[in-house]
């Protein structure tokens, strides 16, 4: 087994201005300790400044940090347990995060809250995945209203009674306005309405034994289609043992719905949310990979086909919309758990990738849950200068200017660029580059028509890469 830390370490350096003087608050994200199936230690430290309020981490499951929102680990489970420690003027701070899961990436960064300041100062990311479990798994059944993206329910070994947003019961926004069909899970019982919030488009309950019973509460807009009262929903006689049935109300004296018997169902015109029991969860799917290369992974799969004739296969794709799809193998109608393996070639470097587990019995199929696999391979800051030394940010030219100067900068491999101006308070004044460009050398000419005098901060990021310089206007 073998197992990829992605390791990048990287430098922002701020400035913050006081009236007699000029300070630097200085930040490093350091790699990861300890890590085991479900937790990790964080590290970090910054350079003491009396500016400088709390620090603590920005953490991430898999995700750019540009177009998600941060996880929120105050929800729910005690997540996080914070230390410092102060060495003259370095403090390093650390952060136990727990009930991770397995089988899992994650990145993070070490976040300053500085005074005055609405923003933070964040320093370079670290990225780390959790060791493999092949006995964590679950399953997703499938639920819709007029097919308006993806919704589910099931379980899985590491879920809780609240919000689980490491599997993907993410905070949404409230309804949208009347007309927008719109399906989604909110709390069954009104003490769980804070874990909720606005609801979650998939909803999963902790596995704790085969004949547990788990209920759930949807909540749907119709538009003005005439079939908008009809949901559907995938198969769940693979998944559970016992009955699976939508109501409303909880007692089921209107609507009373076996879910295994039919696929989809006309609800009354009058109601606007229903309820769903189901009892005895079985046959988890568990899916892991291992073997990254810098262009190819192995996907492997365990699921138990309980006496039926079984495929099984992955999808795969750059969103979860899963346009891809390995080989169907045939796994047999085993008793037992079966282990299953496929190669997936030919992927793009520094890119992040969706992949869930599914199979099918007959005319029913069952998928597991959304997982992550980057191809950033990178296993140490220090031994791999093939994809780091290819990166390199130049010395604007003129510097001092008037108003004109030139950025230059050399990419050795693909990559998205951010290339950005900030004041030495850390506001973002400019975007000089912010796309995907192939490799090669790159001069942008940036005209700095209307700002004053002063000293000016650019930065150069990829996925890999963090590279701060200072320039200098003078008028």
């Amino acid at each position: 087994m073998r197992i990829h830390l992605l390791l990048c370490l990287a430098f922002v350096i701020t400035m913050s201005v006081e009236i007699a003087h000029t300070q630097t608050a200085f930040s490093v994200t350091l790699p990861p300790d300890s890590i085991t199936q479900t937790s990790a230690l964080l590290q970090g430290f910054y350079i003491s400044h009396d500016t400088i309020l709390q620090a603590d981490f920005d953490i991430r499951k898999n995700e750019k940090y540009d177009i998600t929102p941060d996880l929120n680990f105050n929800q729910g489970r005690n997540y996080t347990t914070y230390t410092t420690k102060t060495a003259g003027d370095t403090v390093y701070v650390y952060c136990l995060l727990k009930y991770l899961i397995p089988n899992s990436q994650y990145c993070y960064r070490l976040r300053l809250h500085i005074k005055h300041r609405p923003t933070f100062l964040y320093a370079g990311y670290q990225q780390f995945t959790t060791l493999i479990d092949t006995t964590a798994g679950g399953f997703i059944i499938p639920i819709n209203i007029e097919s308006n993206g993806l919704r589910g329910f099931g379980v899985h070994t590491h879920a809780s009674e609240c919000i689980d947003q490491l599997l993907g019961e993410m905070d949404i926004a409230p309804f949208p306005p009347a007309g927008a069909p719109e399906l989604r899970f909110i709390a069954p019982y009104s003490y769980l309405n804070a874990c909720y919030g606005e609801g979650f488009y998939v909803d999963l309950r902790q596995y704790s034994s085969s004949v547990q019973i788990d209920t759930f509460k949807l909540k749907f807009q119709r538009s003005n289609n005439a079939n908008s009262n009809i949901v559907t929903w995938g198969n769940p006689g693979n998944q559970y043992t016992g009955e699976v049935r939508l109501l409303y109300p909880l007692d089921g004296s209107i609507v009373n719905t076996d879910m295994k018997a039919q696929l989809s169902d006309t609800l009354p015109v009058d109601i606007d949310n229903f309820y769903i029991v189901a009892e005895g969860p079985t046959n988890l799917l568990s899916a892991w990979y291992s073997d990254v290369s810098r262009n190819n992974i192995t996907l492997r799969g365990t699921f138990n086909p309980g006496g039926l004739p079984t495929e099984a296969w992955f999808e795969w794709d750059s969103t979860k919309e899963y346009r891809k799809e390995t080989p169907h193998q045939d796994i047999g109608s085993s008793t037992n758990p079966i282990t299953f393996i496929s190669f997936v070639t030919d992927l793009d470097p520094n890119a992040l990738y969706n992949y869930r587990v599914v199979t099918k019995q007959g005319a029913d199929i069952s998928y597991g849950i959304d997982q992550y696999f980057s191809i950033n391979f990178i296993t140490s800051v220090f031994n791999e200068p093939s994809i780091a030394n290819t990166i390199s940010l130049s010395q604007n030219y003129p510097n001092p200017f008037n108003p004109s100067t030139t950025f230059s900068f050399t990419l050795g491999n693909s990559a998205f660029v951010s290339l950005k101006v900030f004041t030495m308070l850390g506001e973002q004044i400019a975007i000089i580059v912010n796309e995907k460009l192939p490799a090669g050398t790159y001069n942008k000419i940036w005209n700095a028509n209307g700002l004053p005098s002063g000293v000016y901060f650019y930065k150069l990021e990829t996925q890999n890469h963090v590279e701060t310089r200072k320039l200098i206007i003078i008028k």
